[in-house]
């Protein structure tokens, strides 16, 4: 009644998607959502955050209805659709599908960091240990320099996993690179004992 009454406010229709969203209506959400962006376009990134909610709440065919509007499509480049549904995915604990969509957008977008770092945690949910390992050594070589800042505990990870595939030399690297930068880890003597095992086997 409200948006009949009200045609141009577009948070009443945004609203009104919410409501049809949690309801199970995911084409009359959609139908809302481009309502209110045809009256404020910057209600875009509210039409994605509307689909991660749904997804975090269990509304999955609700959002993905969302997310595959035509009217959408022609909006978005398909590139930023991917990303999003990858986020949603993700968002929703379907990794797998989340990573269908972030290696679709990894192939043009492969200096981003962040995408990898969301990649990385999609890996380590599935179990992909060798997709982990080639993940950090990218993330490193795009930004060491804020792994080792922000994320040093990647170090830590990339030795484990290195140590698990045999690739021990790798592994020392990456553990003493962890300990440089966390001396102070509740592991470190732990660690500091793997290192010298496997120096003194020539690693």
């Amino acid at each position: 009644h409200l948006t009949e009454r009200s045609p141009n406010e577009a948070g009443l229709f945004f609203a009104r998607a919410v409501a049809q969203g949690f309801g199970g209506d995911g084409e009359g959400a959609a139908a809302s959502l481009m309502k209110a962006y045809d009256i404020d376009t910057s209600y875009m990134m509210g039409i994605f955050q509307m689909a991660r909610v749904l997804a975090a709440s269990g509304k999955i065919e609700a959002g993905k209805a969302v997310l595959e509007s035509p009217a959408l499509k022609k909006l978005e480049a398909e590139e930023e659709l991917d990303y999003q549904k990858g986020i949603f995915y993700f968002t929703a604990k379907d990794y797998r599908e989340a990573l269908v969509y972030f290696e679709l957008v990894e192939q043009k977008r492969s200096g981003d960091f962040a995408l990898g770092t969301v990649m990385y945690q999609a890996y380590r949910e599935t179990g992909n240990t060798t997709s982990r390992i080639t993940t950090i050594e990218r993330l490193l070589r795009l930004d060491e320099a804020r792994v080792q800042k922000d994320m040093p505990w990647m170090y830590q990870e990339l030795g484990l996993l290195c140590e698990e595939m045999n690739m021990l030399g790798r592994a020392r690297e990456a553990l003493e690179t962890y300990l440089r930068y966390v001396p102070n880890a509740p592991e470190a003597e732990q660690y500091t004992r793997k290192i010298n095992e496997l120096k003194a086997k020539g690693y």
